[in-house]
């Protein structure tokens, strides 16, 4: 088989001479692609970051916010400047990142899978199989799993799941200096309509009581989501990418409210263009068997400006988007298929 190096991506392609099918130690060209591809080191994707003129703060302005219903849909975002941007985006995978140096990590995990798209199913069987692999991920004293989503651009995947969600291309991180502890002092109250530990709950029972709640918010706690492939092909379109968390500055990083009918949130949404410093990477070809951990705050994170604690981890927290990569729009594989279960880790 000859190996072509496109020269202005760093991609391997294949010979356009080789057949289709050629087999070289029992495996076929199509596989030799794939493994090469993990190794490709560099390439080129489109995200969304915001424009100048939209306020930047670590406190919420209250001019940048959406509103969101029971079934998890938005309405138009206020105050928001959406500007795609092409990005390089590295592999993460022979760099081996960590939760507390970039602030996300890839770790093989197999188990028996179940319906992702039953949701009592999800939270019966899924949600205490994440809780014991962050748990020994991060050696926490307890893990609880209190929120998930499911994405595709294939809306007929399950008809009948009307939670499905397209990925979202804008980058942000999950939580601020304010709704981190402000989610645990909201899973101290009575569980409502868009918590999905009620399925399984008793009426008007918390995932936490208060007196817990308060002792937890006085140690170290991590939000670290889950995110993984449910397909049975790994990832090719629209991947999860993750930004170092050290690459980050405070002064790119815009407060968003997120307006439940019963609570308000907060996101960070991120300024930037085409030559900031971001440091982006995602993890090629992402199996059904690998799990990314994703942190999305820790009070022990380094970082003064983004509500750390004593910095005994580097990463406070990570950016992350999904990415259009680079002739993924002409692509004919099969859409991305993922779960994001939100965890939180108490130390």
């Amino acid at each position: 088989e000859k190996i072509n190096r496109d020269k202005n991506h760093n991609k391997i392609m294949p010979d356009s001479k080789s057949a289709a099918f050629v087999c070289v130690g029992g495996l076929t060209l199509g596989t030799i692609f794939l493994l090469r591809k993990r190794r490709t080191r560099v390439w080129k994707g489109k995200l969304t970051y915001q424009g100048p003129d939209v306020p930047r703060s670590l406190q919420t302005t209250g001019e940048v916010y959406l509103e969101r219903d029971t079934t998890g849909g938005d309405k138009p975002p206020v105050g928001t400047q959406f500007r795609p941007t092409d990005v390089t985006v590295t592999n993460a995978r022979p760099g081996k990142p960590t939760l507390d140096n970039e602030g996300f990590t890839l770790v093989d995990h197999k188990w028996a899978h179940t319906d992702y798209h039953d949701m009592k199913r999800v939270v019966t069987e899924y949600y205490p199989e994440v809780c014991e692999l962050v748990k020994r991920a991060t050696g926490a004293e307890k893990v609880i799993a209190f929120d998930h989503n499911i994405r595709t651009r294939n809306k007929n995947q399950d008809a009948k799941d009307t939670s499905l969600q397209g990925p979202i291309t804008i980058a942000h991180g999950d939580y601020t200096q304010k709704s981190a502890p402000g989610r645990i002092k909201d899973l101290s109250k009575p569980l409502t309509v868009n918590d999905t530990m009620r399925l399984v709950l008793g009426e008007g029972e918390a995932l936490l009581d208060e007196a817990e709640a308060a002792a937890r918010l006085k140690k170290r706690f991590a939000i670290i989501n889950v995110w993984r492939n449910i397909a049975d092909t790994p990832i090719q379109k629209t991947p999860l990418a993750c930004c170092v968390a050290d690459s980050v500055s405070q002064d790119d990083l815009i407060v968003l409210e997120v307006r439940y009918v019963d609570r308000t949130g907060e996101n960070y949404l991120v300024h930037g263009n085409k030559d900031t410093k971001h440091k982006w990477q995602f993890f090629p070809e992402m199996k059904k068997d690998e799990a990314l951990l994703l942190k999305t705050w820790d009070t022990e994170g380094v970082a003064p400006c983004h509500g750390g604690g004593n910095g005994s981890v580097k990463a406070t927290f990570t950016l992350h988007t999904a990415v259009d990569m680079e002739g993924d729009a002409t692509s004919t594989a099969p859409e991305r298929h993922s779960i994001e279960v939100r965890t939180i880790a108490f130390f």
